[in-house]
Parts: C-alpha cells; sequence; structure tokens
C-alpha cells in the first residue's frame, strides 16, 4: 500500500485515496470539543469552518493529521494520533449537511461498509455503536422535538435521544455526549446552509483540507505513540495552550511568506511557521522533553507541565528584555505561579519576536530522541542539564536565569559557531556570579545587558580587548577584570590555560583579577592599559601569579569544614589591619557569615578583594586596596609554610594588635556572636556586636559582653553569684549588661550588673558597676546593713532615682578588682 507523506487531503478524500477506515484508539482521550467547557473553541472552529465554505476558497488547511496506517482483512486502517479532534468534528459535519441536504445515501457511499460507519471509536465500545448508528440513521430537521430551553440550542440532540435506535447506555459516554453537543452547536450554525454538502465533498477543488503524515514511514521509535498520547484523557492546560497558542502563530503571521522546511522521508516539505510549530511541538521537540517527564507532574507519561515552563521561561526572558519597566508583569511571569494564555495576551507577552525566539530555542535545543546534548567543557561556567532542569520546574535563580538566556540566544543566534560557546558563557558567568542580582529588576537589568552584548558573543573575548567595548550593569570591578583577562588571554595560551584553571578553584567562580594584581600586573595595566614586556619579565610575571595563587588556595583551605570555626583567618588577618567591610550606617562585616542573602557579592571575601570604584574610597581612612594588601601581607608572611594553614594563622594570630581589634583577635566568641557578621561602629571605640544584620534586633556592647566571657571563664571565683549571664539589646535606644545571679542572702535575691557606656564627644567610655536587689522592695533601707557596709566600703554609692549602689571607672581592671573584694566579702559572711 503507497505511503502518503505530508499529502494535502479532504476528509473524504483521505478514506478514498486509500481506502481507509479511521480508527480513534483506544488510548486516546475521550472527543472534547464538544464539552460544555470547550464552547468557545467549539465555536470558534465552527465559525472558521462556515466561513471557509461560505467564501469557497480551496485548500483551507486545518494543520497536520499525524497517525499511522496498517491492514486488516476488512480493509485498510489508519489510526490518528493527532488530529482526533479536528476529523471527528469533520465526520459530525459531513452527516448533518448530508442529513439537512438529502444526501446521507451518498454519505454512506464513502462512510459506511459491512454495516458500521467507516470513522469509529475503539476508546468505548458505546463510542463505536453510536458512530454506527448514526450513518445508519436520519434525523429530519423539520420535526425536531421541544428543546430543554427557550432559545432551541438542544433540541437536536434532544431529538437522536427520543429516537428508539438511541440507547440509555450511550448517556454514560463522554464521547457520545460531547457529539451531541457538537451536533446542537452545528445545527445552530449550518441549520442554513444544505447546499454546503456539495461544497465539502468537492474533490476537484476541495476547500477544508488538511496535511496527512503517515509517521511510520518517519520510522519514529514505539515512544511516539505514547508520548502523542501522554496528557491522558482530559484536556490538559497544555492542550488548551497549544491550541490557542497554534491560532495566535496562523494569525500573526499569516502574512509572512518566510518558508520553513519540514524533513519528510528524505525530502524536504515548505510549511508555514505554523505547520512547522505544530508538527514539531508533538514530534522532534517532544523527545527531547520526554527525556525529562514527570519532573512537575505525578503521571510518568507527561511532559505538558515541563513544556509549559519551557516555553514561559523563553518568552518571559523576551518580555523582559523588551520590556523592562514593567516590573510587576515580569515578577509574575518569574515566580512559579499560573499563567493562563489570557494573562500572556493582556500583558502582549506572546509578540513575534518571541513566538520566533521560542521556536529557534526548541530547535536549538533539541538533541534527536536524546537529552539535551552537552556543549560545554565542563559544568563550571554553565551546568547546561541542572539549569536546564530548573527551566523545566520554572525554579530558576535570577543568576540562572541570566545564564540560561546568555546560552540559549548565543545557540539561536550562532547555530554553526559552537567554538565561541565556552568563552561566551566563561564571561558572562563571572560578570552574572561577581555581580548582585537578588530582585525582578536586577534581573531585568541582567538580561538587558547580556542581550546587548549578543551581537559580540562569538568571539566576546574579541569584544573585550577592542576599544569599542561597553558593558552595561554588571559589576565595574568584574567588566574591568574581564578586559584584562581577555588582553591576557589574547598574549598566549600559558595565560590562557592558567586563568580558567584558578577561576574555578576555591570561591573565585570567576574574580581573580586580585591574584593578579598582588603578582604585579596590574600595575603595568592601570600605568598603559596595556601589557609591553620583555620575555623574562613575563615569565616572572606569571611565576608571580601561580605562587599567590598557591598561597592563597593554601590560606583559604581553612573555610572548609570546621578548620576554621575559631575565625582563625578573621583573626589572622585583623592582626595586618582593618579589614572588615562596610556597610550602610555604620555597619562593618568580617566576610565570615555566609547566611546573608548575596552574600559572596556583597560581604564575603570575594567582595573585600574585588577591584573596582571603591578602591579609592576610604572608610575610616581604609580603602578597598588597603584591604586587599592586608590579605597579600597575610599571604607574604614568612610563618605561612604551605605545611598546616590553621596553625600557621595560629602563630599569626598571637602578633595581636594595639587597637579595639585585639578583643576580636584575643577572643573569637565575639565574631561568633556576630552571626551575619556585622558589627555596628560609629566610632570602634563603641562597638555594638549585632545578632541580626540589623541594630532593631538583638544586639550586645562588645566590652560587656567580653567582660561576661571573661567572668564566665573564671566564675569560681566570684562566689556566692552561681550564674554569668550576658543580657542583649534590643533596638537603639536599649540597655546591654552583664549580670551575675544566682544568690539569695537572707531570702533575698541579689545581683550584680556591669555596662558600659561611652561619650561620642569626648570619645571615652566608662564602665558602671552596680549592685542591686532582684525583686521586692527596693528602698535603701529594706537593704540588710552588713550588705550595704561591704558595698559602700568598695566606694559603691547609693543612687535613690534608680534604687541602687554604683560605681563608675575607666578602668574594665578596677571593675573586676572591686567585684573580686565584694564577693569574697560575701562569701565571709554568715548566713
Amino acid at each position: 500500500m503507497e505511503k502518503a507523506i505530508g499529502k494535502r487531503y479532504s476528509f473524504m478524500e483521505l478514506l478514498k485515496s486509500h481506502d481507509y477506515s479511521i480508527e480513534i484508539p483506544i488510548i486516546q482521550r475521550d472527543y472534547a470539543q464538544g464539552r460544555n467547557s470547550q464552547k468557545e473553541v467549539r465555536d470558534n472552529f465552527l465559525d472558521a469552518l462556515k466561513i471557509y465554505l461560505r467564501d469557497g476558497l480551496p485548500n483551507r488547511d486545518l494543520d497536520f493529521v499525524y497517525g499511522y496506517s496498517y491492514k486488516e482483512i476488512d480493509g485498510n486502517k489508519f489510526v490518528p494520533l493527532d488530529g482526533q479532534q479536528r476529523l471527528t468534528t469533520l465526520f459530525l459535519l459531513h452527516w448533518y449537511l448530508a442529513n439537512i441536504s438529502d444526501n446521507l445515501d451518498v454519505l454512506r457511499g464513502s462512510l459506511y461498509r459491512n454495516n458500521a460507519s467507516r470513522f469509529s471509536y475503539k476508546t468505548r465500545s458505546t463510542s463505536a455503536e453510536f458512530c454506527d448508528a448514526l450513518i445508519s440513521n436520519e434525523i429530519v430537521v423539520t420535526e425536531l422535538i421541544s428543546a430543554d430551553n427557550r432559545d432551541m440550542s438542544n433540541s437536536f440532540s434532544n431529538t437522536i435521544k427520543n429516537k428508539s435506535w438511541y440507547f440509555n447506555a450511550w448517556n454514560n459516554d463522554p464521547t457520545v455526549q460531547s457529539m451531541l453537543v457538537m451536533l446542537d452547536a452545528i445545527h445552530l450554525e449550518f441549520k442554513e446552509c444544505a447546499d454546503f454538502f456539495d461544497k465539502l465533498i468537492d474533490e476537484n477543488t476541495p476547500i477544508i483540507t488538511f496535511l496527512y503524515l503517515d509517521l511510520q514511514t518517519l520510522q519514529q521509535n514505539d515512544d511516539l505513540y505514547i508520548k502523542m498520547n501522554s496528557r491522558g484523557k482530559p484536556l490538559t492546560d497544555f492542550e488548551n495552550f497549544k491550541a490557542k497558542f497554534e491560532q495566535l502563530i496562523s494569525f500573526s503571521f499569516a502574512k509572512d511568506n518566510v518558508q520553513y522546511k519540514l524533513l519528510m522521508d528524505g525530502k524536504e516539505i515548505p510549511v508555514k511557521l505554523k505547520q512547522y510549530f505544530s508538527f514539531k511541538i508533538d514530534t522532534v521537540w517532544s523527545n527531547l522533553f520526554w527525556n525529562y517527564r514527570s519532573l512537575v507532574a505525578t503521571n510518568p507519561n507527561s511532559y505538558d507541565d515541563e513544556m509549559l515552563n519551557f516555553i514561559r521561561v523563553v518568552v518571559s526572558n523576551k518580555y523582559a528584555v523588551s520590556n523592562g519597566k514593567e516590573l510587576e508583569n515580569i515578577d509574575l511571569l518569574f515566580k512559579n505561579s499560573t499563567i493562563s494564555f489570557q494573562k500572556y495576551s493582556r500583558m502582549n507577552v506572546l509578540t513575534n519576536e518571541a513566538i520566533l525566539s521560542l521556536v529557534k530555542s526548541f530547535d536549538s535545543l533539541t538533541n534527536g530522541n536524546k537529552r539535551l546534548k552537552k556543549l560545554l567543557a565542563n559544568d563550571f561556567y554553565f551546568d547546561e542539564e541542572e539549569v536546564f532542569k530548573k527551566v523545566l520546574t520554572n525554579s530558576l535563580s535570577y543568576p540562572e536565569r541570566a545564564l540560561f538566556y546568555a546560552y540559549v540566544e548565543y545557540l539561536n543566534a550562532y547555530p554553526k559557531k559552537a567554538e565561541g560557546l565556552q568563552s561566551w558563557m566563561r564571561v558572562v558567568h563571572n560578570l552574572v556570579e561577581n555581580t548582585r542580582i537578588d530582585g525582578v529588576d536586577l534581573g531585568i537589568n541582567a538580561l538587558r545587558a547580556i542581550n546587548n552584548m549578543l551581537p559580540f558573543a562569538d568571539d566576546i573575548v574579541a569584544y573585550l580587548v577592542g576599544d569599542n567595548c561597553k558593558i552595561d550593569f554588571f559589576s565595574s570591578g568584574q567588566v574591568k577584570e574581564e578586559k584584562i583577562k581577555a588582553r591576557l588571554i589574547k598574549k598566549s595560551q600559558t595565560w590562557q590555560d592558567l586563568i580558567v584553571l584558578y577561576e574555578s578553584q576555591i570561591f573565585h567562580k570567576g574574580q581573580i583579577a586580585y591574584l593578579l594584581e598582588f603578582a604585579g600586573v596590574l600595575s603595568e595595566w592601570d600605568a598603559n592599559n596595556t601589557f609591553e614586556w620583555t620575555a623574562a619579565e613575563e615569565e616572572s610575571l606569571i611565576n608571580n601569579f601561580k605562587r599567590y595563587k598557591e598561597k592563597s588556595v593554601y590560606v583559604f583551605s581553612v573555610l572548609a569544614g570546621q578548620q576554621n570555626e575559631e575565625y582563625y583567618l578573621e583573626r589572622a588577618l585583623l592582626t595586618k589591619g582593618s579589614y572588615l567591610l562596610p556597610s550602610p550606617n555604620s555597619k562593618y562585616n568580617f566576610s565570615s557569615a555566609k547566611g546573608l542573602q548575596n552574600y559572596e557579592r556583597d560581604f564575603s571575601w570575594k567582595r573585600m578583594l574585588r577591584i573596582d570604584s571603591t578602591d579609592e574610597a576610604a572608610d575610616n581612612g581604609v580603602t578597598f586596596l588597603d584591604r586587599r594588601m592586608y590579605l597579600k601581607e597575610l599571604l607574604d608572611d614568612k610563618r605561612i609554610t604551605h605545611t598546616n594553614a590553621q596553625d600557621d594563622l595560629k602563630n599569626i594570630i598571637r602578633d595581636g594588635a594595639e587597637d579595639w581589634r585585639s578583643s576580636f583577635i584575643t577572643e573569637p566568641r565575639l565574631i561568633q556572636y556576630c552571626k551575619k557578621g556585622f558589627i555596628h561602629a560609629q566610632s570602634f571605640s563603641n562597638i555594638k556586636l549585632l545578632n541580626a544584620s540589623q541594630i532593631n534586633h538583638l544586639w550586645s556592647d562588645m566590652t560587656t559582653y567580653n567582660l561576661a566571657l571573661e567572668l564566665a571563664d573564671a566564675q569560681s571565683k566570684f562566689k556566692p553569684f552561681e550564674s554569668v549571664w550576658n543580657f542583649d539589646g534590643r533596638g537603639i535606644f536599649d540597655r546591654s549588661f552583664c549580670r551575675l545571679y544566682d544568690w539569695t542572702y537572707k531570702k533575698i535575691q541579689y545581683v550584680f550588673e556591669i555596662e558600659y557606656s561611652f561619650d561620642s564627644n569626648s570619645q571615652n567610655g566608662k564602665y558602671r558597676l552596680i549592685f542591686k536587689k532582684l525583686k521586692g522592695d527596693s528602698k535603701l533601707d529594706s537593704y540588710n546593713n552588713q550588705l550595704v557596709d561591704i558595698v559602700q566600703e568598695q566606694k559603691l554609692k547609693w543612687n535613690d532615682t534608680n534604687r541602687h549602689f554604683a560605681f563608675e571607672s575607666r578602668s574594665k581592671d578596677s571593675i573586676k578588682k572591686s567585684l573580686y573584694k565584694l564577693c569574697d566579702a560575701f562569701v565571709e559572711l554568715k548566713k
């Protein structure tokens, strides 16, 4: 039997040309166009059919109909895998128009064989029985019975149900019920169109046609049948979206003369975009998504949600690039919430540009029957597989979205220049990874900046070394670094190999300019914006570059695991200088707390080591260049032995410091208190440790917290008090203090409190030692006389306003000495 490949047929021609009977297979869904919920789809389709038949223009295609054929004793069978809905509606339209034009015998001559309809359903026996009964019988339109509603919209189906040949069991068949709803709709639309039957079956100038494809000739594997029916019986969100999307393509590109090519049986068939999209989304493109099915849905044979998410990511990225000010719309598109076709339309997301980009993206990523093709040498700069999975689950972070956009748009723009992809993704990764992108506005800016770079993406290194290179949005320091590295990469393969290797080591993630700076490479660039070295000079610089990389990797290796649990790196670096990173509102960060959002971009070691415009800006006399030089000084320290980094840093910590740094160098628990790494310091003589990132949360005065730790470590010296505790403040007007408590004398609890106050005018601070009752009457005459004598002997004076005894001193040692004597005296008291 001859196979038809991409040939145009009308419904009747398909049956006659191949002597087919059409069988809707058992795995297919029920007929859906007749469902009550599909009124809009049904009405639009019937309107289109009526216009086609009224106008009488030939070959008004209803797109592709795919399936396979086989031969049986009673004739040839065609099993549609896609086109079931359209074919069923055409079957019903043929039958209805034959009815009202007295041409049922003509129709039966083509659609009736061996007392059975040549169009039938295998999904249920009742569906097949109804198709047979329909062809065998007729309905006289002038004798319709009364309808259940006033507009007579269901009079045709009610008449059928009233016939003796109609079985009540068919009321439980959803396909039969949908057919009846469709026949009512056809009756309302075509009841005055009896002359349309001849037009419908005209073989010389067929009006309503479709492109028929026998997929057996394409040598598809056995998965195809399952894949094309994997969405189950009900119409899914994807099917509804696809139907409307295909209508949009047909309308938007109606006047577009660009021809796409489909390869069928070794031949290229020119088609329009609508036909190209409709065929490929159910066949060639689906093969890719079939390999990633069930990332979202629980159905093991469904990839609908994954494909919808892919479409969403691609078109929303295009929308963001073109409509950067529509923050609310873009935020909705980026989030993992339901977006209907109507919402896309209202926001004007599905532009021609977005549609063309989507088609290109499908084609670019398709890899036969396999998973995504790995095009990059390694996963460091871009993990193709993992990011693609996040695309399919719509769970991309802003940086990942930017990287995916750069990746797929490169493939779309340069399909024959795969060799440039590695360099492109390296540069984009470095820019994205080292720029703050943590909100929708920044995500949009990143996409637009990448889009502006795309015309140069196939040779991005050449663009970076050119005089006209301009890169917006991304960190100016990282842009400068990429230009410098591009110049070095152009200079020699040695530089290229070292740069690519070092970018991926420890926490660098593409940022290694500080190593070039320490090695002496940047001084030449900053002076001349070029590199002019002798061979010997270049060799020396390369060796320096290697050496500082090894030192950096060695020292920063303590960040792995628990090796830095006592903040050896932070404390060692503090011996070289005040390296803490400044933050607004008099805050500073140790670069040690990874619980922060955008930690690596804002308050990490990477931020401290970034070369950018802030190098010249001094905070308390310290620039970012100074901070980097503190690290260089640490790396150059001769006690860095490359034997045990933790021990080396401990040796350096012993140097201590003469200023405020001394407390942090000596006591790591002060840094540990700062869970987000922040301190507040309008002056470094008055430091507040922040338990979170803002002072309106818990905080503690560094001086009293440090004292509390000392007292707790020497708690046995402060008997009879059993406990030492530091009390946090909350908010800028609260107080923080240290308390000795858990001592009762003559049934009354007493405590010592120590607080520290700072005078911003004189830049001096003082301690205050307080003795008081914890509860009850606090007047002076309620205090035990023996206790009063003891505290007054140690110069604690009564404060009648606050009802406590207090002693002030600028010396911590003086406070501790008084505290020792008081506690010793209390121990000697008789109970």
